[in-house]
């Protein structure tokens, strides 16, 4: 069974997603076990794929024991967390939310297609599912299940975005900040924008300000290279986090979207910087989780602070086109997830499938090999109608079997069927 644990914006403030952060190399001992112990502990799931953004952590894992299975995972799960980010149990218990089986995968589809994102319909989501997916593979952590299911889900998302107008007027968490920066500086016209961070978020930020008229005056990353290319794309200086203080200095807003571990901006830094141009005020927009900006900024005069939560209340109107198109983007769900169902229920039946076909065409090279040997000198034409003769026995025979075993493993258990098929044919031991 498929379980997914997760909390999103609207469960969790960013203070706490921030320590929610969490990738598949931190929970693969605890959720799918050490098989390099040599007591070879094994976790309560087989898989295992982390979507982790600044936005929602989520964990989707493949329980063995559908009953016990998901109470053992999340209490695994909420162990890690209590242990290594030394987070309350009541809370995370709290934060959570579960789904199971195929409400599951619907969800992850609804995810991928944006419609469980802060901004609807955003497309930047797509890619993190995709990069999920392709992570778990890397440390070898998923398998034939959730790679269908992640398949399933990015399938429906591509589809909801070619199909439909949901990510119509394009609105992301970038733009909308800098919309948020134009309105808090009145007007970016003429005002120095400082970039910390050369992500996708930051990418887009750029773009969002030149549509707006304006552009980043500098750069910064903690890779002078990453810096350096997207600073040339928008005729901004580059630096590195070295630059900081003095950037700080010259800005009217920070827009800062790194993957730093923690702060990298804090009350001294920026209280230094106010000190060397009082009269100028200074808007700083964190969109990292976790967050790269220390919250005692704002006890520095002059100084305003906006989070990722912030946005939320400046949403709706970006995304007002994109409602009418919610029950299309449900109905193409609903088509993948049929879809997906009906692979997920012949699962069971088609390795036997595959080793019946494999067993009959064994069987059937061997008596072939014995009838000729029998038979003597054959001339070619013989021997090619002996062969087709052989051949359309065993697929006609196979044919009813393989037709009723996909039909028995919709209507029942599939593992189920397949035991007793395999039993039945001689299977059970090969």
């Amino acid at each position: 069974m498929i379980v997914c644990f997760g909390t999103t914006f609207r469960e969790a403030p960013v203070a706490l997603r921030e320590c929610l952060v969490a990738s598949v190399t931190d929970l693969l001992d605890v959720l799918l076990g050490d098989g390099a112990d040599q007591e070879g502990a094994e976790g309560p799931c087989h898989e295992l794929v982390c979507l982790s953004t600044c936005n929602r952590t989520e964990i989707y894992v493949v329980v063995a024991d559908p009953v016990a299975g998901p109470d053992a995972a999340f209490e695994a799960l909420v162990g890690w967390f209590v242990t290594h980010r030394e987070l309350p149990r009541q809370t995370l218990e709290k934060s959570f939310y579960t789904h199971r089986g195929l409400d599951a995968v619907r969800h992850l589809s609804r995810v991928a297609a944006g419609l469980d994102s802060l901004v609807l319909g955003e497309s930047e989501i797509a890619r993190q599912v995709s990069d999920a997916l392709q992570h778990a593979r890397s440390v070898g952590a998923v398998g034939e299940v959730l790679s269908e299911a992640y398949r399933s889900a990015i399938r429906a998302g591509r589809r909801a975005r070619a199909e439909t107008g949901i990510n119509r007027k394009p609105a992301s968490v970038s733009s909308v900040a800098v919309g948020l920066a134009d309105e808090a500086c009145g007007s970016l016209d003429g005002k120095q924008v400082l970039l910390i961070g050369t992500g996708k978020v930051g990418e887009l930020a750029c773009k969002s300000l030149r549509v707006r008229g304006a552009t980043p005056f500098k750069v910064l990353s903690r890779n002078p290279d990453h810096a350096a290319e997207l600073a040339a794309q928008f005729g901004a200086a580059a630096g590195t986090l070295a630059d900081l203080s003095s950037a700080l200095a010259e800005a009217d807003v920070v827009i800062s979207s790194t993957k730093a571990p923690g702060v990298i901006i804090d009350r001294d830094i920026v209280d230094g910087a106010m000190r060397r141009r009082p009269e100028q005020e200074l808007t700083l927009i964190d969109l990292a989780v976790p967050r790269d900006v220390d919250v005692a900024v704002t006890d520095v005069p002059g100084v305003r602070l906006f989070d990722i939560d912030d946005l939320q209340n400046r949403i709706a109107d970006h995304v007002a086109a994109r409602q009418g198109e919610v029950s299309l983007v449900e109905d193409i769900i609903d088509q993948e997830l049929a879809n997906f169902a009906e692979r997920d229920e012949q699962r069971g039946v088609r390795p036997l499938i595959a080793d019946l076909r494999s067993r009959a065409e064994a069987i059937r090279r061997r008596e072939i090999a014995r009838t000729l040997q029998r038979l003597g000198d054959v001339d070619e034409a013989t021997r090619t109608q002996i062969e087709h003769l052989s051949r359309s026995l065993v697929n006609k025979l196979l044919h009813e079997p393989t037709i009723r075993l996909r039909a028995e493993a919709g209507r029942y258990q599939s593992e189920e069927v397949a035991q007793v098929a395999r039993e039945l044919f001689g299977l059970a031991h090969e």
